[in-house]
């Protein structure tokens, strides 16, 4: 039986290799899947941009793995199936990474880490001591199991600077 998926206009569907992902960020819910031929070739259907998000599938003979990625689809609310007579508009989104790091290098003005806080949703902040976990070292320079104190003026320093409306978590 031929209907026709349509994917809603906020959504994202990216293929990297044998793994995809459907996006919304309005909300944040998204869609891990595996790729197949079958449902690569509906993903690359989908981002064509004259098909504005929707294609005509005759659901009945899509493989078992690609019927639940259809489902999945459905029941997570990132797209509906119709009948191919009703004509639905959905227009793809556009990704436009303002701070890509390609454009800001080549804009000699301005510098690839700028207002890089403005991104983070959580913090940890270490002052010193002994060190519970020792992984973090692998995310900043300052010497993570030392003897040394932070002090709490270059803290509160710090936390003054920080204007993310992202940020939600301190530890």
């Amino acid at each position: 039986m031929n209907k026709k998926l349509t994917i809603y206009s906020d959504n994202f569907i990216w293929i990297k290799g044998a793994k995809g992902l459907i996006y919304n960020p309005r909300n944040g819910d998204y869609l891990l899947f595996d790729v197949t031929d079958e449902i690569e070739n509906i993903c690359n259907q989908l981002n064509i941009y004259s098909n504005l998000y929707g294609i005509n599938l005759d659901v009945d003979s899509l493989h078992p793995t690609t019927r639940e990625f259809v489902q999945n689809i459905i029941d997570k609310k990132f797209g509906f199936i119709n009948s191919i007579e009703t004509e639905i508009i959905s227009l793809p989104p556009l990704l436009n990474i303002l701070n890509d790091v390609e454009k800001l290098k080549q804009d000699k003005t301005r510098s690839e880490g700028e207002n890089i806080l403005s991104y983070f949703s959580t913090i940890t902040l270490y002052t010193g001591g002994i060190c519970k976990n020792k992984d973090y070292y692998k995310q900043t320079f300052y010497p993570y199991c030392s003897d040394k104190i932070l002090q709490a003026k270059k803290i509160t320093d710090f936390l003054n600077e920080i204007k993310s409306p992202y940020l939600n978590k301190l530890i």
